[in-house]
């Protein structure tokens, strides 16, 4: 059976758990426009670096490319060029029985150099690069 004075601390550790967890939540929001404002602000400035008082951000531009597998797909003119230009072994493992091509297959044939130049010049119109820019912000040492 449960005492009163011991409900009364679960009460209370009820109501810490969400006061916390709303003021979590105002500095997740609050962290994430600082983020955002020194990123952009470091982006336009051309800085690596940015130092205060006591902490240093770092930024960089991560380039991520990858293929656009929509657009694969909806291109019958790439996948005749591969279907032309690759053997029927390295075919079947990137383009599948509903004619979608397997990116991962395809990254790794060009890899290991089964595609040839003119494919690759062909394949790379379909490709897509994003770009995301990352802040690190540490103690100063």
């Amino acid at each position: 059976m449960m005492t009163i004075e011991k409900a009364m601390k679960e009460k209370l550790l009820v109501d810490e758990y969400g006061a916390l967890k709303e003021e979590e939540k105002e500095l997740n929001n609050k962290i994430k426009e600082l983020n955002d404002a020194i990123k952009t602000y470091m982006g336009h400035n051309n800085l690596d670096t940015l130092e205060g008082s006591g902490f240093v951000a770092s930024y960089t531009l991560r380039v991520k490319k990858e293929f656009e597998q929509e657009k694969l797909i909806t291109s019958e003119n790439i996948i005749s060029v591969l279907k032309d230009r690759l053997s029927e072994d390295v075919i079947s493992d990137i383009i599948k029985t509903t004619e979608y091509i397997d990116t991962d297959a395809l990254e790794s044939a060009i890899y290991h150099g089964e595609v040839d130049k003119d494919t690759l010049k062909e394949i790379g119109k379909y490709k897509k690069i994003t770009r995301t820019p990352t802040l690190n912000v540490n103690a100063r040492k």
